[in-house]
């Protein structure tokens, strides 16, 4: 098993000069008169904003300095070379936590909440020792050159990574693809993920006999069958999955072809990319050189049409949404998050220990609202401490980041927590369904049932 390396990012300067020179050179096509929002895209004005700042003010060379300040290392695991950051934490009770990301995230996404983490000023609060791995097929990590490249398979190479780092237990966040990597590893790795925090959840109307009730009140009006800022959220995702989703309709059934372009476009790429930053973002100008910095990554790497591939590979995911995963799980609500789930409906397939509605965000909240997401994450370890969930387990490491011997700590581990999945995790949904057939069989004996 190879060591991690330290990594330094170093883009040769013929790169740049050929980048800036497509961005000159750039073809931006008219808009129609009545543009309106993102109805038809990034809006024209926008994206020439945003072109001319990467054209002219915006300086890589500044935001590799940056990135090259973060503690970076790369790995060998399983025919890959995995990119990743690694931030240890000096306390002592530190616990090991494995971060995910999504597309079009990176790596980078988490750049501000590493030493908050790692490093909290109030000594109460939780300390993390964060591993936050680039996906295969993202930024610095080797891309898959087969098919059949699943999330199961990236959280088999995670898990290795943290071997190799000397964690044997872990906690796991992630949100977008992130989160399906963090309920793969979950379901996979059930004795080393202690316990995991979404930013984002899906979670279907359970096809289960105690929530068929509500199948036609939805039918009639969502008011009805739920609270008021559950029903605005599932108008919010169907009126997503219907207007939103050509993006991942294309990358789900012909990624090349649309990478091909990309891949040779630099404003065809800012485009594609900043859609989805820009719109998450609020139009806030605060985040423009954040969107710059991860579009230029996916340029320099080229790394565009491989990060499509898991669309392809995985979607649709409800053999993901189906499973119930025992160890405790937090959900953090984001206000402008795709997906903003039912608690209720969560708990059928989460051991669901935290539910939080934050009050700013969106998609990519370790960018726009860190504090908030890290706050969410300590609040979560602070449910798992007073539960007595977790379990601690120590390394000693070397400034590269090699393993170093492991110290057993306290805290002990229970599989699940809260008294709806301890339920259905020891097989109450099926009781449930034996009673009710019970039911109708008194009541069809009883004259009762109109037969």
């Amino acid at each position: 098993m190879s060591q991690p390396r330290p990594f330094a990012l170093k883009i040769e300067d013929a790169a740049i000069a050929d980048l800036k020179a497509r961005l000159r050179a750039s073809r931006v096509p008219d808009s129609i008169s009545d543009e309106s929002g993102f109805n038809q895209g990034i809006p024209r004005a926008d994206l020439l904003m945003l072109l001319d700042r990467w054209s002219n003010a915006y300086d890589w060379r500044y935001h590799e300095e940056v990135i090259n300040r973060l503690p970076q290392f790369t790995v060998e695991i399983q025919g890959f070379t995995i990119h990743f950051l690694h931030r240890r934490s000096p306390r002592l009770d530190a616990i090991p936590l494995i971060a995910a990301h999504g597309w079009p995230g990176s790596f980078y996404e988490f750049h501000k909440v590493l030493d908050p983490l790692a490093a909290p000023n109030n000594p109460l609060d939780a300390a993390f020792h964060v591993v936050v791995p680039s996906v295969p097929g993202f930024a610095f990590s080797s891309k898959p050159t087969k098919p059949g490249f699943k999330l199961n398979d990236i959280a088999s190479i995670f898990a290795e990574l943290m071997t190799v780092l000397g964690y044997p237990r872990f906690i796991a966040q992630g949100g977008d693809w992130g989160s399906g990597v963090v309920r793969a590893l979950a379901l996979n790795y059930p004795d080393r993920c202690m316990a995991y925090h979404l930013n984002m959840a899906f979670a279907p109307l359970p096809l289960h006999p105690t929530y068929l009730p509500m199948i036609p009140l939805l039918a009639i009006n969502y008011d009805l069958a739920l609270a008021k800022d559950d029903a605005a959220a599932l108008r919010h995702l169907i009126k997503f999955a219907n207007e939103e989703t050509g993006y991942y309709r294309i990358q789900a059934t012909k990624p090349y072809t649309l990478g091909v372009g990309l891949n040779d476009s630099p404003v065809g790429l800012l485009a594609w990319l900043g859609e989805k930053f820009w719109s998450s973002f609020g139009m806030d100008e605060a985040f423009i050189d954040e969107i710059l910095t991860i579009v230029s990554i996916y340029w320099f790497t080229e790394t565009i049409a491989s990060s499509f591939r898991l669309y392809k590979e995985e979607i649709p995911l409800n053999h993901f949404h189906a499973q119930y995963t025992k160890q405790p799980a937090a959900v953090a609500i984001f206000p402008r998050e795709i997906s903003r789930p039912p608690k209720k409906w969560l708990e059928y397939n989460h051991n669901l220990v935290r539910y939080a509605k934050l009050k700013q965000g969106g998609h990519f909240a370790a960018l726009e609202v860190p504090d908030l997401l890290v706050g969410d994450l300590r609040a979560f370890v602070a449910d798992l401490r007073r539960l007595r969930i977790i379990t601690i387990v120590e390394s000693d490491f070397e400034e590269d980041g090699t393993r170093g011997t492991e110290h057993p700590r306290r805290y002990g581990v229970v599989p699940t927590t809260s008294c709806f999945g301890k339920f259905v995790y020891y097989g109450g949904d099926s009781l449930i369904l034996v009673l009710l057939c019970a039911l109708v069989f008194i009541c069809a004996n009883a004259g009762l049932g109109g037969w």
